[in-house]
């Protein structure tokens, strides 16, 4: 790294101060800049900035030794099963014809593996960054929100720090300790500084976050309230944006998605009797014929029902966590029942007598579907849960956006929160929202406690609603309903324009993927 500095600072001196003729003079200019990539390479190799950012993103507690340290282990491991697996092969006589894709996975698994687990932090980092995304917003909303009813930068990050969710809420609390350190000296210092490091993947957050740093700095009210409202625009315009940008790039992976997960899988079951008229038998297990040397079993099963299933999730996971992380994900439920677990384990007990003593053809569809059946009889309930709350969830956040600018109009005419809920709820009678804000109201009357204790405590009324879009745009309304009712009102209908905005965006995306998959039906 040293000599690439001197070479490059050498040639930066020869540049100013040497005396060159023409030709060199005319090559002189992208020789510096070759010089310049490589030492800029070689910095980015030696440094690793980019791992040790996201050790620091993602909280691991790990070095980069022990990460590639443990990456070797993983390949030598994987290398030396894959190994076993070859040499048990060729000892019971594998046919040629699997020979070669099964050596060119013995070759290429120990380095898949040593690339998977030396990127884990960086992968895991940027998955962080994307979900992260949809809490941006929230964050510029709340700090802008403690700025206006006291204009001090520390008191504001401390309370968005409260109330954002990870990472960012991490890190808040990083800058504030920072602070109070002295390291760098001063709230102002220290939240550019914050500002400009999540820049560097999400420049519409680093405009949010320097219009905040700056709002601090106004000196009359109405300036105060321009800015934040500048760095609440930028936030709210900038998520919308990437969520439209995921959407209008989804038509080429969605497209992949169905060729390797449906379109090839048939195209080749539709060949396999071609195959066999051509002397390469797939052979059936059980049919008792002896196999001969072009037998295709174990390559086409391999494929069918493992290589193509897995290709295919792997890729729809990749598509998956690039979206922007506006929206919760339903998490399941402990619904298992004791019957549910009895039958599974019976039809587990079944299936091993069957497997060790059954002969003849069904002797391993038995087993088989057993196993399957014993399966199904333990997911299928917590399945059916899952799905009915997540259509129960879907349907609250798409109600959600009209009534919060009804409850919003509501706050703004001076009515009380508890009051203006009530009025909602009346108005939106018959809706999933209605219910939520009655029982929001009844908990009140009955509890007479404040809202943030009625709505967040253990056994508060949002124990069982698991929208982060809900929860959140609720906890704005417990802090803002303390200010005026103007300013109070006035935030809540833009964050009801801005859930409404992300609302259509998810219906365009739904509606180009149903114009997608009928397409590919017909072609």
């Amino acid at each position: 790294m040293r000599l690439l500095d001197a070479k490059v600072q050498s040639a930066e001196l020869t540049a100013r101060f040497a005396i060159l003729d023409a030709r060199k003079r005319e090559d002189f200019p992208r020789h510096l800049e070759r010089l310049r990539r490589d030492r800029d390479r070689a910095s980015r190799v030696l440094e690793q900035r980019s791992f040790y950012q996201a050790l620091e993103y993602t909280r691991l507690d790990v070095t980069l030794d022990s990460v590639m340290a443990l990456s070797r282990l993983v390949a030598a491991v994987v290398g030396a099963v894959f190994l076993i697996v070859l040499l048990v092969g060729l000892g019971v006589c594998l046919p040629p014809i699997e020979l070669p894709p099964v050596s060119v996975f013995v070759a290429i698994a120990p380095i898949a593996a040593y690339v998977l687990v030396a990127s884990y932090p960086e992968w895991r980092a940027r998955r962080m960054r994307v979900a992260s995304l949809g809490g941006a917003p929230e964050a510029v909303n709340y700090m802008a929100m403690a700025m206006r009813v006291v204009p001090a930068l520390d008191r504001a990050v401390e309370f968005a720090a409260h109330h954002s969710e990870e990472p960012l809420a991490s890190r808040l609390r990083q800058l504030l300790w920072s602070v109070y350190l002295r390291s760098p000296p001063g709230i102002e210092a220290a939240f550019l500084q914050f500002a400009g490091e999540w820049g560097e993947w999400q420049e519409d957050l680093k405009r949010a976050f320097f219009a905040i740093g700056s709002a601090s700095s106004e000196q009359t009210e109405a300036g105060l309230d321009r800015t934040l409202d500048k760095a609440r625009m930028i936030a709210f315009e900038g998520t919308k944006a990437r969520i439209m940008e995921y959407a209008a790039g989804l038509r080429g992976p969605t497209t992949v998605l169905f060729a390797v997960g449906v379109l090839l899988p048939v195209i080749i079951g539709a060949m396999l009797p071609m195959i066999s008229l051509g002397g390469l038998s797939p052979g059936i297990l059980g049919s008792g014929r002896a196999t001969s040397a072009s037998d295709l079993t174990v390559p086409i099963v391999l494929m069918m029902d493992a290589l193509f299933p897995a290709g295919a999730f792997a890729y729809a996971y990749h598509i998956l966590g690039n979206r922007p992380g506006t929206a919760s994900a339903v998490g399941p439920r402990q619904t298992l029942r004791r019957r549910h677990a009895l039958v599974a384990v019976l039809l587990i007990i079944f299936a091993i007598p069957a497997f060790v003593f059954l002969r003849g053809p069904i002797a391993a569809f038995v087993p088989l579907w057993l196993s399957v059946g014993a399966g199904v009889v333990y997911i299928a309930p917590g399945l059916r849960d899952l799905e009915r709350r997540r259509r129960e969830n879907a349907k609250l956040e798409a109600q959600f956006p009209d009534a919060l600018f009804l409850l919003g109009s509501r706050i703004a005419e001076g009515a009380p929160a508890e009051r203006a809920l009530q009025m909602t709820a009346d108005a939106t009678r018959g809706s999933e929202v209605a219910t939520l804000f009655g029982r929001i109201v009844r908990a009140l009357q009955i509890s007479r406690e404040g809202l943030e204790e009625v709505l967040f405590a253990k056994d508060g009324v949002l124990r069982d609603v698991p929208s982060r879009t809900i929860r959140a745009a609720l906890r704005m309304i417990v802090e803002v309903s303390r200010k005026d009712p103007a300013s109070a009102g006035k935030t809540i209908v833009e964050t009801s324009t801005y859930l409404r905005d992300l609302r259509d965006v998810d219906r365009e995306i739904s509606r180009d993927l149903s114009s997608v998959v009928p397409r590919w039906s017909s072609e």
